[in-house]
Protein backbone atom coordinates (compact mmCIF):
# COMPACT_ATOMS: atom_id res chain seq x y z
CA UNK A 1 0.00 0.00 0.00
CA UNK A 2 1.24 3.61 -0.37
CA UNK A 3 -0.05 6.64 1.64
CA UNK A 4 1.05 10.08 -0.60
CA UNK A 5 1.82 12.75 1.68
CA UNK A 6 2.66 16.33 0.28
CA UNK A 7 6.11 17.47 1.53
CA UNK A 8 7.32 21.22 0.34
CA UNK A 9 4.60 21.77 -1.86
CA UNK A 10 5.74 17.79 -3.91
CA UNK A 11 3.54 14.81 -3.28
CA UNK A 12 5.88 11.75 -1.91
CA UNK A 13 4.84 8.12 -1.48
CA UNK A 14 5.65 5.87 1.82
CA UNK A 15 5.34 2.37 0.95
CA UNK A 16 3.51 0.58 3.89
CA UNK A 17 3.82 -3.19 4.15
CA UNK A 18 1.88 -5.79 6.25
CA UNK A 19 4.55 -5.69 9.45
CA UNK A 20 3.83 -1.71 9.32
CA UNK A 21 1.29 -0.58 11.89
CA UNK A 22 -0.15 2.77 11.47
CA UNK A 23 -1.86 4.49 14.20
CA UNK A 24 -3.76 7.64 14.42
CA UNK A 25 -4.13 9.80 17.37
CA UNK A 26 -6.75 8.09 18.99
CA UNK A 27 -5.08 4.96 19.00
CA UNK A 28 -2.00 6.42 20.08
CA UNK A 29 -3.72 8.22 23.08
CA UNK A 30 -5.42 4.65 23.50
CA UNK A 31 -1.94 3.18 24.06
CA UNK A 32 -0.47 5.92 26.09
CA UNK A 33 -3.25 6.49 28.69
CA UNK A 34 -3.65 10.01 27.20
CA UNK A 35 -6.59 12.00 25.16
CA UNK A 36 -6.35 12.75 21.79
CA UNK A 37 -6.13 16.03 22.00
CA UNK A 38 -2.92 16.00 24.49
CA UNK A 39 -1.73 13.37 21.83
CA UNK A 40 -2.08 16.18 19.19
CA UNK A 41 -0.18 18.64 21.55
CA UNK A 42 3.00 16.19 21.77
CA UNK A 43 2.54 16.08 17.53
CA UNK A 44 2.58 19.77 17.57
CA UNK A 45 5.98 20.10 19.34
CA UNK A 46 9.71 19.10 19.55
CA UNK A 47 10.77 15.59 19.33
CA UNK A 48 7.06 14.13 17.92
CA UNK A 49 7.91 11.76 15.58
CA UNK A 50 6.69 12.92 12.22
CA UNK A 51 3.50 11.26 10.78
CA UNK A 52 3.82 8.60 7.40
CA UNK A 53 0.69 10.92 6.11
CA UNK A 54 -2.87 11.17 6.02
CA UNK A 55 -5.99 8.52 6.17
CA UNK A 56 -8.94 10.35 5.08
CA UNK A 57 -8.66 13.01 7.81
CA UNK A 58 -6.85 11.67 9.95
CA UNK A 59 -3.38 11.91 10.38
CA UNK A 60 -1.19 9.07 10.48
CA UNK A 61 2.07 7.74 12.55
CA UNK A 62 4.04 4.45 12.57
CA UNK A 63 3.68 2.84 15.85
CA UNK A 64 7.54 1.84 16.17
CA UNK A 65 8.09 5.18 15.57
CA UNK A 66 5.94 6.74 18.31
CA UNK A 67 6.32 3.36 20.91
CA UNK A 68 10.34 4.43 20.17
CA UNK A 69 9.39 8.16 21.12
CA UNK A 70 7.25 7.44 24.16
CA UNK A 71 9.92 4.79 25.71
CA UNK A 72 12.74 7.33 25.01
CA UNK A 73 11.09 10.25 27.06
CA UNK A 74 9.02 8.00 29.74
CA UNK A 75 5.95 8.11 28.66
CA UNK A 76 5.07 4.50 27.69
CA UNK A 77 2.80 2.93 30.21
CA UNK A 78 4.77 -0.39 31.51
CA UNK A 79 1.69 -2.66 30.17
CA UNK A 80 1.94 -0.71 26.60
CA UNK A 81 5.57 -2.31 25.99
Amino acid sequence: MLIQRNTANTLASVHVDSRTELVIAVDIAKRLGISPQRVNVLAAGPGFPKPVGKLGRSTVWRWSSIERWALDTDRLPADAA
